[in-house]
């Protein structure tokens, strides 16, 4: 992979994405037939805590405006019956393609027997991979907020650049909230404890998290930390996607 090239794709999916639809990236219009998060959710990305329902609701909205460039699936449900969604960006070929592009991403992470020439030619035609994984931990609650930014970005950006060589080169796979149980469970505790006014103070309710907080799943399971055992609903089915797209790069 040239680090140039992978530069150039990654710079634009890590940027900060707390900042209002229209103010992403300075200076970008936006495709209003993609919809913003407020028109589905009624706030704007770092408005509220969206719940996880409402992230996948989403997801859907945008998958639905823009059919010919991603693709979304369920690859788990959480042990309360939440499903866990991966959203596949990419140029309308290589969507329609997906299948064929799967089995390239499989033969180059198992080139052996590939000559010379076959191994460049698959080289040429395959795709950079990126993951984005988030909310592996339910109460870390802007993580979600930025799978949804980036998404918007990627579908509703008109002349930016970056958003066109990403989708010239690559594929994105967004993972919005790996987590659901735990997201859901701090959502309803938040909104329980909550002000009638936003309140500074760290011993408000509000920011005193009762046990056992978002942190975990249903079964009290710290997800970053089950990933070699693969004891979880949840861990199993990122497992099962990586082994799909083998990414070349995965953010969580």
């Amino acid at each position: 992979m040239k680090p140039n090239r992978l530069a150039g794709l990654l710079l634009p999916l890590l940027m900060t994405a707390t900042l209002h639809a229209q103010e992403l990236v300075p200076g970008t219009t936006y495709d209003p037939s993609i919809p913003t998060l407020e028109q589905i959710a009624g706030h704007d990305f770092g408005e509220e805590i969206t719940p996880p329902d409402q992230v996948v609701q989403y997801f859907e909205a945008l998958a639905d405006a823009a059919p010919e460039r991603t693709h979304l699936f369920e690859y788990a449900r959480s042990w309360e019956g939440r499903p866990l969604v991966l959203l596949v960006i990419g140029s309308p070929d290589r969507i329609a393609n997906l299948d064929a592009v799967r089995e390239d991403l499989a033969r180059l992470a198992y080139p052996g027997g590939l000559s010379d020439d076959d191994f460049d030619a698959l080289l040429e035609r395959t795709p950079v991979v990126t993951a984005l994984m988030h909310g592996v931990h339910g109460n870390e609650i802007s993580s979600s907020g930025a799978a949804m930014a980036e998404a918007y970005h990627l579908l509703a950006a008109r002349n930016d650049p970056a958003v066109d060589l990403i989708l010239a080169e690559s594929l994105v796979l967004i993972d919005p909230v790996e987590n659901p149980d735990g997201r859901a469970r701090f959502v309803f505790q938040n909104l329980m404890a909550r002000d009638r006014w936003p309140s500074p103070y760290r011993f408000a309710a509000n920011h005193d998290e009762p046990w056992p907080g978002g942190r975990v799943n249903h079964y009290l399971f710290d997800l970053n930390r089950d990933l070699f055992v693969q004891s979880q609903a949840e861990t199993r089915g990122k497992v099962s996607v990586f082994r799909q797209y083998w990414p070349h790069v995965v953010v969580d």
